[in-house]
């Protein structure tokens, strides 16, 4: 489990670091299918490699943040509201990206969200909790029928899930 500030400004946070020895170790020795000179690439930040956090948008930040959750992870990742500080503009570009990036790597990842599309879109498996103490009081498995992101927002069936989810948490 990973819990990283993508606005971190030190040195240690850079992108350059993600080149550093974890992370090129944890790709050379087959744990990850990409190299070392291709990670920046995969998740949209070619050219970046020399800046520093301060000197890159928020999304840009948020996705080496999220390169580096991935790069850190055994088997599952904790993302724990992830794009809640991006504007509507990025934070759908992002969504957008994430589940591309997912895709390619397959990593498991339990995602926290207090945002009811941002959990349909982004997720196939939703835990609904309640106060304290917080417990689960619902699972709801979302069915995308192979829809692309900007369909399945569109459909009848997210509307569906997500009068659903709303029922819940009343």
């Amino acid at each position: 489990v990973a819990f990283l500030d993508p606005a971190k400004k030190d040195a240690k946070a850079t992108l350059k670091k993600l080149k550093s020895i974890g992370i090129t170790t944890k790709i050379l020795t087959g744990d990850n299918p990409y190299a070392a000179n291709n990670i920046c690439n995969l998740v949209g930040l070619e050219n970046t490699e020399k800046k520093y956090p301060f000197q890159l948008s928020g999304g840009m930040r948020q996705r080496a943040a999220l390169l580096r959750t991935y790069m850190f992870s055994q088997e599952v990742a904790l993302l724990d509201e992830p794009f809640s500080a991006l504007d509507a503009i990025t934070k759908r570009q992002m969504h957008h990206w994430y589940l591309d990036i997912m895709k390619k790597i397959q990593l498991s990842t339990l995602f926290i969200s207090h945002d009811i599309d941002e959990a349909l879109v982004l997720s196939n498996r939703i835990y609904i909790m309640s106060g304290k103490p917080g417990t689960i009081v619902a699972e709801i498995i979302v069915d995308k029928k192979e829809m692309d992101m900007d369909e399945f927002l569109m459909s009848a069936d997210f509307m569906e899930l997500k009068r659903k989810i709303v029922e819940y948490l009343r």
